[in-house]
């Protein structure tokens, strides 16, 4: 019941950031629509399908578009104390479920309109399904570890890293050669059932990764590594907590010491398994979105790797179950707990987040310019502020609203319209902001129309801010959305 409440508090409050927005842009239509929307995108269709089948009865509030989440996410926490008790023993059980309930990443991540959470009870499925069909050698069950091995790649391409990570920990070297014979059939069942979508998609989407422009570190080493540092700081203390923070280093310090003295007492190979099922997914989601996904920043590994987040876990449970006495054992869960329990209370607060793309105030923006603005006003924003998601709620608005991009088709408004007041949002961007539309329509902008006002909406912390701009070697947004307003003199 917890773990319920924290994942519906408040469902609704925080306005859609990017990739939700981009959800709610994507279930629009009929099915057929609805694929053909995510070939463009780059991914595959199931989950997107299920939600469009989902809003069909529930229509397509901010709340509706993140419940099934929250369902996918308590799927998740039910199938916990049952791999937890396959793997670890019949005491684990309990404390897998809070560790995973408690997890800030779980909390913060799991509520989210995206495939995260369905990913991540997906991938414990998966799991369970394979450890029964290596147990009992049933065909059924190797059909229907297959059948959710394809569920999981028809939901994110990369996490074909599970599949490949279970080979390599829980089938070989110890299965012996009749268990991969029998997982090498399943996988092949895996591969059959993908490519008549490859067939039909390919083409279209690796045209379209070819038009990906690098952010920061995309293609290197460092950016590499530090998506598996994301991952795993995230993991650990979750990612509403600034790594400077007291509350972060003593979660990192217990994290390590568990971690640390459990693998020097030589645990149970079940735990160098869940280690390594965690870390293959990790270092393959790391490379994919280093090398081939460079549109996406390092800091955004951690939420598309959240189905690791279980082995992770029982990981540290079975390297918890190994330290010392009970009392000890206790004291390190209740003081992890207490952090995590921080760190959860800065999720809801927004506060000291390490990627504020998730805080994005475009509600407030849209509330903010529907009070003040005139019926003939232009409303000019960055498609990818959600602004206009919200501001948009009729034909009036859609008539006085426009996108930076193209600009051309603000040059047009401001030609044709030639209106007394222009609202200009824009959205905090860390590069490539002197090529952007934004920046031309600016130009434009200050081409016969005075700045009256400004008002900046999420300051950034500015001790974030300051180590952000040393790490990249140039200054970075100070404020996730600017509202600007221009008149005609």
């Amino acid at each position: 019941m917890i773990a319920w409440g924290l994942l519906l508090w408040q469902l609704d409050s925080r306005s859609l950031w990017v990739d939700e927005f981009l959800t709610a842009q994507m279930i629009q239509g009929a099915p057929q629509d609805v694929v053909a929307a995510a070939t463009r995108d780059i991914h595959p269709p199931l989950y997107f399908l299920l939600l469009n089948a989902w809003v069909q009865v529930s229509g397509a509030s901010d709340f509706a578009l993140r419940f099934p989440s929250v369902l996918a996410a308590m799927c998740a926490l039910a199938l916990m104390p049952v791999l937890a008790r396959r793997t670890l023993g019949s005491s684990s059980a309990l404390p897998a479920t809070l560790l995973l309930a408690g997890a800030p990443a779980f909390v913060e991540f799991g509520r989210m309109a995206r495939y995260y959470s369905l990913l991540l009870a997906l991938a414990m499925l998966s799991t369970l399904l394979l450890l029964s069909a290596i147990k009992e050698d049933r065909v059924k069950l190797w059909i229907a570890y297959s059948l959710v091995g394809l569920a999981l790649i028809y939901t994110f391409y990369p996490s074909a890293a599970l599949p490949i990570a279970q080979g390599a920990t829980l089938v070989w070297p110890s299965g012996g050669s009749h268990v991969l014979r029998r997982w090498a059939f399943a996988a092949t069942l895996i591969v059959a059932g993908f490519l008549p979508w490859v067939w039909l998609s390919a083409g279209q989407q690796v045209a379209s990764v070819a038009t990906y422009t690098g952010v920061d570190f995309a293609r290197t080493l460092v950016g590499f590594l530090l998506g598996i540092a994301s991952a795993a700081y995230t993991f650990s203390v979750g990612e509403t907590l600034f790594p400077w923070q007291p509350a972060a280093l003593i979660g990192l310090f217990v994290v390590a010491l568990v971690l640390g003295t459990g693998l020097f007492k030589r645990p149970a190979a079940m735990t160098w398994k869940f280690i390594g099922l965690c870390g293959i997914n990790i270092v393959l989601m790391s490379a994919v979105t280093t090398y081939v996904a460079t549109g996406t920043p390092f800091l955004n590994v951690p939420v598309r790797a959240l189905f690791a987040l279980p082995f992770f876990l029982l990981s540290l449970l079975a390297c918890l179950m190994g330290v010392g006495s009970r009392v000890r054992r206790g004291l390190l869960g209740a003081i992890l707990l207490s952090v995590w329990a921080v760190s959860n209370v800065n999720d809801f607060t927004g506060q000291q987040f390490l990627n504020p793309i998730y805080l994005t105030p475009s509600k407030e923006a849209a509330a903010y310019v529907r009070e003040r603005v005139n019926r003939d006003d232009l409303v000019i924003s960055d498609y990818d502020s959600v602004f206009g998601y919200y501001f948009v709620s009729n034909d009036a608005t859609a008539r006085q609203h426009r996108y930076t991009e193209p600009d051309s088709e603000v040059t047009v408004a401001l030609a044709s319209l030639r209106p007394a007041r222009v609202w200009f949002i824009t959205i905090g961007r860390d590069q490539s902001q002197s090529r952007s539309s934004a920046n031309a329509v600016r130009l434009q902008l200050t081409d016969g129309y005075r700045l009256e006002h400004v008002e900046r909406l999420l300051p950034i912390d500015p001790v974030y801010l300051r180590l952000k701009s040393a790490v990249l070697g140039r200054d970075t947004y100070a404020y996730r959305l600017t509202i600007e307003l221009y008149t005609r003199p």
